[in-house]
């Protein structure tokens, strides 16, 4: 009994925490409630912070695509039916903050939005901007943006994998593989063809990380009419360089190009070195004796795990959620090396190689004639160059495509993952500006906070009460099954005789006591009824399991008898032995028996 004691009030501490960190919160939240930042028009091309947790209804006019991935057939795979929803981000300190949510795993998702006006690269520095929150990590998508070129979408809902964009920016990741995507569409001044562009990211990048973070993570690109560019993460520079030297393919073509006529004459000879045809093995040349013999010295070393495996399976690795059994085969864990024979070794051991002494005299093992320089050689032979007919020079690649929507086009194994206030303009510090007003006070509200991502204290406090409401249950159960009766009634006083109950562990029970553990459910029902509805407290009554140390369930019920059988009291108005209560609960059971 102690111990379930002190287990309640432990619960009933950790409510109390929960109940006073959650008034703090609400005390500070409301002196400082998220304010949406407020832009002119000249300020911004694009901003959605998501003020309204309607999707549909924001004047940006945000549409699902109802299109099919291009050139796919009928399946119900290639359609764009992932969820999409606008939730608050459940950050302590942004109260009325909301984000857009990709709300299905495994599925296509496409929407759109229309800037509010076309950005055109005409001079002014363009500047895109964005955070993005992986709530339950990310095993096979991407949370990239595509920048559409103008014109290109007559109908958003057309939206699929092959509309043209200008810029795609953003992170990406499946498997062990991840990229901070950053492609470009050059359009070709020649051909007017337009040819992807993709960033050579260094390998210093950490996008693993802030994609497995579950936490909010602000991406911004800054594109300058000198055709430099920087990227930021978090408001921290994580790469720059140049639109001409850093991507592949290249912008601009090479001004000379192999001859695809020219070829290499038959007498053309590129070996190096030849074998020495004027070479005799040596007279002593042992062929019969192998060049390297095991060490007969060396023994095997103390502590080597004969019996061990050198690998084994990985116990951490799960099978992975798109696996299909009749296209891949049965899964099996990757094999990984066997932590245990890091120290000594394992498996069947072997002495090592040494060279064989036999062979120092002359030599031993297949004998092959020694090389030497080719006299013939005359080098490598590659075919003349000459001037590249598709050459041409853009000095300036910062001219892209104009732009005229925004749109996430996307695959994503995992779901819940949250995207929140886009942003394009032509002023930098508008940017910071608007990272200050809204990520700042999220990464600060994510790093205070105490609970897992995705969990308020709301849901704290309904755990804590439905736990709360369960141990009182189960408490005050044990505490009346051990009780011995102090109110029953002798034939004396009621004139009925008394049926023999059924024995105990914890002795007999009289209506009196039915009646307060009845008053006690009722007001444990009342409680747990205003935290949850989900509760039904009279079914996890019934199905509660006898506690440790009490007699079996069936020992310490009462039969259904022993409530049917009692003889209803006679009730002596001048004695007043029994309560108004006590005729309640006889009436009750009178009926019950008739």
């Amino acid at each position: 009994m102690r111990r379930h004691q002190l287990v309640l009030l432990a619960v009933l501490a950790v409510t109390r925490q929960c109940s006073a960190e959650d008034a703090a919160d609400s005390s500070t939240t409301a002196s400082t409630y998220y304010q949406v930042p407020s832009l002119s028009k000249d300020e911004a091309y694009l901003f959605e912070p998501f003020a309204s947790s309607d999707l549909f209804d924001s004047p940006l006019s945000w549409v699902q695509s109802t299109s099919k991935k291009d050139h796919a057939d009928s399946t119900e795979v290639e359609k764009y039916d992932g969820e999409w929803a606008v939730e608050s981000t459940n950050v302590s300190s942004m109260a009325g903050d909301y984000a857009l949510v990709l709300k299905s795993g495994a599925k296509h998702h496409g929407i759109a939005v229309k800037l509010d006006r076309p950005y055109s690269f005409s001079g002014k520095p363009f500047v895109f901007q964005y955070d993005v929150k992986f709530m339950n990590g990310q095993e096979c998508g991407g949370a990239y943006v595509k920048l559409l070129q103008k014109g290109s979408l007559s109908d958003l809902k057309q939206l699929n994998d092959k509309t043209p964009f200008t810029i795609m920016f953003g992170p990406d990741k499946c498997g062990k593989e991840t990229h901070l995507r950053f492609i470009f569409q050059h359009k070709n001044p020649q051909t007017h063809a337009y040819e992807e562009k993709h960033w050579i990211e260094p390998s210093s990048l950490k996008t693993e990380d802030w994609i497995n973070s579950k936490k909010s993570h602000l991406y911004t690109l800054t594109i300058n009419p000198d055709s430099t560019f920087k990227i930021y993460v978090d408001q921290n520079e994580v790469g720059s360089g140049s639109l001409l030297e850093d991507f592949k393919p290249p912008v601009n073509p090479p001004a000379e190009v192999d001859d695809p006529e020219d070829r290499k004459p038959e007498d053309w000879d590129e070996r190096k070195t030849i074998t020495d045809t004027n070479a005799v093995k040596p007279a002593n040349w042992d062929e019969e004796a192998p060049a390297k013999i095991r060490d007969p010295s060396a023994t095997m070393p103390a502590g080597w795990l004969v019996d061990e495996p050198q690998m084994i399976y990985d116990e951490g690795a799960t099978k992975p959620v798109d696996w299909d059994v009749e296209m891949d085969g049965e899964w099996e864990a990757p094999q990984v090396e066997n932590p245990k024979c890091k120290d000594v070794g394992c498996g069947d051991w072997e002495a090592p190689l040494i060279d064989n002494p036999q062979c120092k005299n002359g030599g031993c093992g297949p004998w092959t004639a020694p090389l030497i320089e080719n006299p013939a050689y005359k080098g490598k032979w590659a075919p003349r160059r000459m001037p590249n007919p598709d050459f041409f020079e853009d000095k300036e690649p910062y001219k892209m495509t104009s732009i005229d929507a925004l749109a996430l086009e996307l695959w994503s194994i995992s779901n819940q993952v949250l995207f929140d206030n886009f942003l394009i303009t032509d002023d930098k510090a508008v940017a910071d500006k608007v990272a200050t007003a809204t990520w700042k006070l999220k990464e600060s509200g994510e790093s205070t906070s105490i609970l897992p991502a995705g969990l308020d204290y709301k849901t704290i406090g309904i755990i804590v009460a439905t736990v709360v409401g369960l141990l009182t249950i189960v408490l005050v159960r044990s505490y009346f099954r051990k009780q011995p009766a102090t109110n029953v009634r002798t034939e004396a006083q009621t004139g009925f005789a008394q049926r023999p109950r059924p024995q105990s562990g914890g002795g007999e029970t009289d209506t009196t006591v039915h009646r307060d553990i009845d008053a006690n459910i009722g007001d444990i029902r009342r409680q747990t009824e205003t935290t949850t509805r989900v509760l039904e407290v009279e079914e996890l009554v019934d199905d509660v399991p006898p506690l440790e140390g009490e007699a079996g369930s069936g020992d310490n019920q009462e039969s259904p008898e022993s409530d049917l059988d009692v003889e209803p009291e006679v009730v002596d108005d001048d004695t007043n032995t029994a309560t108004k209560d006590d005729a309640a609960v006889r009436k009750r059971r009178t009926v019950r028996r008739e």
